[in-house]
């Protein structure tokens, strides 16, 4: 069943060149993230966020308040995974990358500083413009916190940034479903156009659009987001991604690469759902549930024993599941008002494995971002049904 923990790329604004300021204050305001977040905090025991400019310091302390951001990663219930690079797609025919400026002649501004300098750099200049610590001591025990609960990853390096690139193409092109969307948008001479897209010019160089899918190269970058984050995940033990719908499209796609692709698509891909349980992102997101409410549920003995149960218990039993989670917020009185959803996560039989829920284990072939998962481990995924790998329609 669904991991201890949970990583999710969901809650990584990824800035590159635009103003940082604006597009962290977008996110910060936007009460379904808000609302996702709270819903997660009920279901895992911790949530790993990827940044580059640590703004979801300054959104987590808007959204929960200073001390509960402190008790999160006192408790170990929060991690960060800082990447001084960006994923981009460049013009010119170079396609997908990573990316970092350096400061040149005309000084950073701090929010630059946030998002590509050196770690304590880059901390430290997102601690001074924190918008709700006031007091010295405070700023000066979050960064303490934040350095010893952060793990800093390099994706610069040529050999990953070469895989990344291929890998994700390949899994676009291999997915019959997106593939399709691609050849729609782009008419005759689809894949020439796609591995040197119009829409990109010989100078420019584009990062993901967060809210929606708007051609073929966003789609790609947010493909790359989610082999990043396996990349991320693997090895990892008990981890668990929250990712878009579609992404078991992905999942087969590697699979029908490997030699094996049949015969481990069968055990791999398999989607847990668990239906009418109370939605609580709704609630949240109308302000029937405050995070308050999520936190004392959360903190409560029931919520920390229904924690540690689902991440123990068998396909066998996803009916008690649901029944659990319903009791785990049965005393709470604004219950009876929230409508119903189900609740889906991407799990795996796996090839050969002993216990074939507590994570995906899995034969999948030669595709380099999967090959250090053959050792034991790829991530489950908690799929986030309100965001598709899907073109929207022109």
């Amino acid at each position: 069943m669904p991991g201890e923990t949970l990583l999710t790329t969901e809650l990584w604004p990824q800035i590159g060149m635009d103003d940082a300021p604006t597009i962290n204050k977008m996110f910060r305001d936007d009460r379904e993230r808000m609302a996702q977040f709270g819903a997660q905090l009920l279901l895992y025991d911790r949530i790993v966020i990827p940044t580059n400019d640590f703004a979801i310091l300054d959104i987590l302390a808007t959204w929960l308040g200073f001390n509960r951001v402190v008790e999160l990663f006192e408790s170990d219930s929060l991690r960060l995974i800082r990447l001084k690079e960006c994923l981009g797609f460049a013009g010119n025919g170079n396609g997908l990358c990573s990316f970092t400026i350096g400061e040149g002649e005309k000084r950073f501004l701090w929010w630059q500083d946030a998002a590509f300098g050196d770690f304590e750099e880059s901390l430290q200049a997102r601690i001074d413009h924190l918008e709700n610590v006031s007091s010295v001591t405070e700023r000066h025990k979050l960064f303490d916190l934040v350095r010893g609960h952060t793990k800093c990853v390099d994706i610069s390096v040529e050999d990953v940034n070469t895989k990344l690139r291929a890998e994700s193409m390949q899994d676009l092109l291999s997915a019959p479903l997106l593939r399709a969307e691609v050849e729609e948008f782009y008419g005759k001479d689809w894949l020439k156009k796609l591995k040197n897209p119009p829409e990109v010019g010989p100078n420019v160089l584009q990062v993901a659009n967060f809210e929606i899918i708007e051609n073929p190269v966003h789609l790609l970058l947010r493909i790359a987001e989610l082999n990043l984050g396996l990349l991320l995940a693997t090895g990892e033990k008990g981890i668990d991604m929250f990712a878009s719908a579609r992404t078991e499209q992905i999942y087969r796609a590697k699979l029908s690469r490997s030699p094996r692709g049949m015969v481990a698509m069968s055990g791999f891909c398999n989607l847990l759902d668990l239906s009418g349980v109370p939605d609580v992102q709704s609630g949240m997101e109308k302000g029937i549930i405050s995070i308050s409410d999520i936190w004392r549920i959360r903190s409560s003995k029931r919520g920390r024993s229904f924690r540690k149960w689902m991440q123990q218990c068998t396909i066998n039993e996803s009916k008690d599941l649901a029944r659990e989670y319903i009791a785990c917020l049965e005393r709470a009185p604004w219950i009876s008002r929230l409508p119903v959803k189900v609740l889906r996560f991407l799990l795996s039989l796996g090839i050969g494995a002993a216990n074939p829920i507590a994570g995906i284990v899995a034969s999948i072939g030669d595709s380099f971002l999967l090959e250090p998962l053959l050792s034991g481990h790829a991530p489950g995924v908690f799929i986030n049904e309100l965001r598709s790998l899907r073109i929207r329609s022109k």
